[in-house]
């Protein structure tokens, strides 16, 4: 009895140290549960391989800072790797013959050099202030390329929502609000807009409301929760008419055109009268006389 409660004993401190290596090394749940005669061991493993991240390169160009940093920010802050290591990755990341790239070359791989290096590449394309004007430039350059392309050339109103509101959130990444700066956002947004689009935003419930909904929710809002509905209804027509085999015209292509022109070879038709002309009778009988003489 002595020697067996000793061994339970050293078994419950070894499913301890095991319990606690398993979550520690590699992060499994493991639950041990023993009695007098019986232990099982249950672990749960994934069922699928995650495919292996590789870190996004950088050209030097100042609209694809943040998406570069935010990826690399996790190296960044490893505590675990010795800034050394830090260096080699960062200059591994920009693409070569960039000026990103002779930046970084312009520093020794030392660990002493890598937060500087790091510092002169954040003033270089990471400025705030220069990254708002470029996203504030890019809503510009859509609103021109929108107002001056025509049918097919114009961007589908899926499309154009879908980078408006990129640049909108990039801006919002920067610490420009939406609300904050509706007054000047609003218009920017609404001059990417085609004719038939800002026809129906004027009709819409969300362009007329009341001036204690404005308190709560600006313009902006409004409008961009009104285009997000405009895009699931072009959706869901699109669907129908696919299922039917009907072909879909997007809103930007649509409208009167010329009429079409007759096909080469074609033989015009007849036009038929509505009301038919009477002629009178008596004048017929001396048409045929007169013929006969």
């Amino acid at each position: 009895m002595e020697g067996c409660d000793k061994y339970r004993d050293e078994f419950h401190v070894l499913t301890r140290i095991m319990d606690e290596k398993l979550e520690k090394n590699t992060g499994r749940t493991g639950s041990i549960s023993a009695d007098d005669s019986v232990s099982s061991v249950t672990v749960k493993e994934k069922r699928y391989k995650l495919p292996k991240i590789e870190i996004k390169s950088f050209d030097g160009e100042l609209i694809n800072w943040l998406s570069f940093w935010a990826q690399f920010r996790k190296i960044h802050e490893d505590e675990s790797l010795e800034e050394c290591d830090k260096f080699h990755y960062l200059l591994q990341s920009m693409l070569p013959g960039t000026r990103a790239r002779e930046l970084m070359e312009s520093y020794p791989l030392t660990s002493d050099n890598y937060q500087k290096a790091v510092s002169a590449l954040k003033d270089r394309v990471g400025k705030k202030e220069l990254l708002t004007e470029i996203y504030v430039r890019e809503l510009l350059k859509l609103i021109m390329s929108n107002v001056q392309s025509h049918g097919k050339d114009r961007l589908s109103l899926s499309k154009l929502f879908d980078k408006i509101e990129s640049h909108l959130r990039s801006l919002k990444s920067m610490g420009i609000d939406q609300e904050k700066n509706a007054a000047c956002l609003y218009p920017m947004v609404e001059s990417c807009l085609s004719t038939d689009i800002l026809r129906a935003w004027q009709r819409s419930p969300q362009f007329n409301k009341d001036d204690k909904e404005k308190e709560t929710q600006s313009r902006l809002s409004n409008l961009l929760e009104f285009l997000r509905k405009e895009v699931e209804n072009e959706e869901r027509i699109k669907l129908v008419r696919n299922t039917f085999g009907t072909p879909f015209v997007p809103r930007e292509e649509r409208g009167g055109g010329a009429k079409p022109k007759a096909r080469k070879g074609s033989v015009p038709t007849l036009r038929v009268c509505s009301q038919p002309k009477v002629i009178n009778a008596p004048f017929v009988v001396k048409l045929k006389k007169a013929k006969n003489v």
